[in-house]
């Protein structure tokens, strides 16, 4: 019988054998990736396009196509879409993003097939009604005139346009008046002559030989695009932006710079020192400025990585009286890293933890099926995960102060504040 009274033994973990996924390419060229594993007799289908902000002609275009897909078809409305995925015990989303637009699929195995074929029909059969086209603007526009209200998500999208620029697809800012634009005959044509360009499917769950011939049946006839994303030039705008808002009771401070990406040498001890200083609960600036200051309930420092440019972000949204407290404290967090060695035991403490999320983001077939997702899209494969590991283990106080001196020049770092002032 097992005895609760004693711990179970800890060890490092130097390389975790992730299970594969299998391949097919179907005649028409999409690739299906698939992984048998779990008991349970469910799927999750995800079908990745290039399709996303970066492929628009005109804003608003991918996100409008995402939403729409649901809409209704050249037989069906968009009650009865709905009607069938409920009979079938189904899920769907579609959400559109810079990169890419996704459609994933939850359901039960043996409710495959007429799942597939309601999705083979939204993929190719759409029509994009123009009253649904109608309602989805006005509540999206209603949903941008509120976000306008929250700082923090003003200061998120003022971030990303300074760092990149207006010209660049990764610094556009969807606006209400862009939406009310949109036309329906401009859907149709991205639906028609983009939408379908560079799929990758991906499935996991119960995702047997049977399984993959009835999504193979259903995808192959797919008659897919070729198109180039549209090009960008990164032209940065203000290096520091202050918003005041009078209302405001906080003020909403976003703090970074363009970065290094996924396939650079430095990108493990870059995510670990950033973990450090902003990543989990007992990071730097959590223990100074929320558990020491209490000017914040929470900050956060962490790195986002889009396929063609990659970016560090401190956030936090902190009690208006004290804005510029918090950037001074910033500043002296990221100062003393650059500065001074951090300890043994805080390190440990970091690689445990950074070890141990790790383990709980691949115990699931639909959770590994998000890790091999994520390096197939930026073209890398497993051994990106057993280096992050292995670069948990060996990371040493020296390696934490080279990599902040490196990357953490405060110097370099836009700055945006909305609510308060410095």
């Amino acid at each position: 019988m097992l005895d609760r009274t004693i711990a179970p033994p800890v060890g490092q973990i130097e390389k975790i054998n992730i299970p594969q996924f299998s391949n097919r390419n179907l005649k028409n060229g999409v690739p299906i990736y698939f992984l048998n594993s779990g008991k349970q007799e469910v799927l999750k289908i995800d079908i990745v396009l290039g399709a996303g902000v970066k492929y628009e002609p005109k804003p608003g275009i991918s996100f409008l196509v995402s939403r729409m897909l649901t809409g209704g078809t050249d037989s069906k409305n968009a009650a009865d879409i709905a009607t069938e995925l409920d009979y079938y015990g189904a899920f769907m989303d579609a959400s559109s993003s810079f990169d890419h637009i996704s459609v994933s699929i939850y359901c039960l195995t043996k409710f495959l097939e007429p799942v597939m074929s309601l999705l083979e029909e939204l993929l190719t059969r759409s029509a994009f009604p123009q009253d649904q086209l109608d309602t989805i603007v006005r509540q999206k526009s209603n949903e941008l005139a509120i976000s306008e209200k929250k700082d923090s998500q003003v200061g998120a999208k003022r971030f990303r346009q300074n760092l990149f620029g207006l010209s660049h697809p990764y610094g556009k800012i969807l606006t209400a008046e862009a939406l009310q634009q949109v036309t329906r005959d401009e859907l149709v044509d991205f639906y028609q002559n983009v939408f379908l360009n560079d799929p990758v499917v991906i499935i996991s769950g119960k995702a047997d030989d049977s399984a993959v011939e009835v999504l193979s049946r259903s995808l192959e006839g797919l008659q897919l695009h070729q198109v180039a994303a549209r090009e960008g030039v990164v032209a940065p705008l203000s290096q520091t932006e202050v918003l005041s808002r009078e209302s405001s009771v906080q003020s909403s401070v976003k703090m970074g710079k363009l970065i290094i990406g996924r396939h650079h040498e430095d990108i493990h001890k870059l995510h670990i020192t950033t973990s450090l200083l902003g990543g989990y609960f007992g990071s730097r600036l959590m223990r100074n400025i929320r558990e020491d200051k209490g000017y914040t309930y929470g900050i956060g420092a962490s790195v986002a990585h889009l396929l063609d440019a990659s970016f560090l972000m401190i956030s936090t949204d902190v009690v208006k009286q004290y804005t510029a407290d918090t950037y001074s404290e910033i500043k002296k967090e990221i100062n003393l890293l650059r500065d001074e060695l951090v300890g043994e035991d805080e390190l440990q403490v970091l690689k445990n933890y950074l070890s141990g999320k790790f383990l709980s983001g691949v115990d699931t077939a639909f959770n590994i099926a998000g890790k091999f997702r994520s390096v197939k899209l930026h073209q890398l494969d497993y051994s990106y995960y057993n280096d992050f590991l292995s670069t948990i283990n060996h990371m040493t106080p020296a390696d934490v102060q080279e990599t902040a001196q490196k990357y953490f020049d405060t110097e370099e770092m836009s700055l945006v504040i909305v609510g308060g002032e410095l």
